[in-house]
């Protein structure tokens, strides 16, 4: 695939967009006990929707202990460079991948750890060529899936986050970074920071007749802001991506949102 998978189950990176602890909503608040976020990536010829759940089953999110977490993510592009909204997109490939993973969070000062491991379901449907004939098929693969979740607060104000995970159904691995420094901290509980984002993916796969097959990694790197009022955490960002066997860069966007409850 053309990498897009990695934008964010990280985010999905990716994105796990933050990784970042959010505040409670008050002193006498109950500990949350499960954490949502979803979120959406656009560059042009390509588009996703990702959402990722993690249930603290015994103990808070907040606070050391197992984990189960539900992870899924949409991905279209084009067989053409026509952008995704016009009226001469084509569809190339449809990719839906979920996963369930089990997992353990580590606790390090104000800093945390999560190790993943579990199983993954991917159902793409592809246009391809066979025999000079234009076919659409659909493939559904069950595989493994691992992922490390790590974020830590560099000092009082900034934070710096770290997502990898690999996907057996089509051997992907990628990479997603950020950090940010809060530059604003308001009486009521808001906080805005600003930073950089960062995506590499390597995809194994290989199919004939899609226009990107031959792509085997995809970098997009970005600007980032965050802002944080309670247990919602919203961020936005923007930059530049590439992948294997393109010679132009094309300017992407993203946003994601995550709560605690």
């Amino acid at each position: 695939m053309r990498g897009q998978i990695g934008m964010t189950l990280a985010a999905f990176a990716v994105a796990a967009p933050a990784n970042v602890a959010c505040l409670a909503d008050g002193i006498d608040a109950p500990q949350p006990r499960i954490e949502v976020y979803t979120g959406a990536n656009y560059d042009g010829r390509t588009g996703n929707l990702t959402s990722s759940l993690i249930w603290g089953v015994f103990s808070p999110v907040t606070q050391p202990g197992f984990r189960l977490k539900l992870d899924g993510i949409a991905d279209l592009y084009g067989e053409t460079n026509a952008p995704l909204f016009s009226s001469k997109f084509m569809a190339a490939d449809l990719k839906n991948v979920s996963n369930l993973m089990a997992g353990y969070q580590f606790n390090y000062g104000r800093g945390t750890i999560k190790l993943y491991a579990g199983a993954a379901y991917e159902v793409e449907t592809s246009r391809r060529e066979i025999f000079y004939v234009s076919m659409v098929t659909q493939d559904k693969v069950w595989g493994a899936a691992a992922a490390l979740q790590a974020y830590w607060p560099v000092s009082e104000r900034m934070w710096a986050s770290l997502d990898m995970t690999w996907v057996q159904p089509d051997q992907s691995a990628w990479i997603y970074s950020r950090s940010a420094y809060e530059f604003y901290r308001g009486d009521g509980g808001l906080r805005i920071g600003a930073g950089a984002e960062a995506n590499f993916t390597l995809a194994g796969d290989y199919k004939e007749g899609r226009a990107f097959g031959a792509c085997k990694t995809f970098f997009r790197g970005g600007a980032l802001l965050n802002l944080r009022y309670g247990s919602n955490d919203l961020s936005l960002s923007a930059g530049l991506s590439q992948a294997t066997g393109e010679d132009v860069l094309r300017p992407y966007a993203g946003i994601s949102y995550g709560r605690q409850f």
